[in-house]
């Protein structure tokens, strides 16, 4: 990070992007993700979370992003909700310390019901890809799916192979 505090200065700052080619010309892993919203518009997400001293800039936005408003909430939408997969209405059962977690994926909109005190259950719209389920499968016996049964039926199945999968573990 300091040789990039030595390319910028208060009146100069660098952009997202100037910081991750600069990074990457010195080998330095620097994420970018980019998601394709429709024929020729790229969406780049830039990790700013894993950047220190990151600052907002005033300055005038892009005419094309201006343009593209309008589908920032479906990409949001998408790329929050595990993006590629079949979009499903989902219900999960969880612990209740697992809320922050659901709000965090999912926005604060969800609606949660309690069951107990000490579960929760909340229907979310996600799509069912393998980052869904790397998501679910990091809470362990804390949070399950309920509904829709295929969804059920294929989150048994996926138990059912890490249980076999395991078995054979000496």
């Amino acid at each position: 990070m300091e040789l990039l505090r030595q390319e910028s200065d208060e009146q100069h700052p660098l952009t997202t992007s100037q910081i991750c080619e600069y990074m990457e010309k010195y080998d330095i892993p620097c994420e970018r993700r980019t998601r394709i919203m429709s024929e020729a518009h790229n969406f780049v997400n830039y990790r700013v979370d894993r950047m220190e001293s990151v600052e907002v800039v005033d300055e005038d936005i892009s005419e094309k992003t201006v343009s593209l408003r309008r589908k920032v909430r479906r990409y949001t939408e998408t790329a929050v909700k595990m993006y590629g997969g079949p979009m499903e209405r989902v219900t999960l059962e969880f612990d209740s310390a697992l809320i922050g977690a659901v709000y965090d994926r999912f926005g604060e909109k969800v609606t949660m019901k309690p069951l107990g005190e000490e579960r929760v259950v909340a229907t979310v719209k996600v799509q069912i890809t393998p980052t869904f389920w790397g998501w679910l499968f990091q809470f362990g016996t804390k949070m399950k799916v309920i509904s829709p049964q295929d969804v059920m039926n294929e989150y048994k199945k996926r138990v059912g192979e890490m249980i076999e999968m395991m078995s054979s573990v000496p």
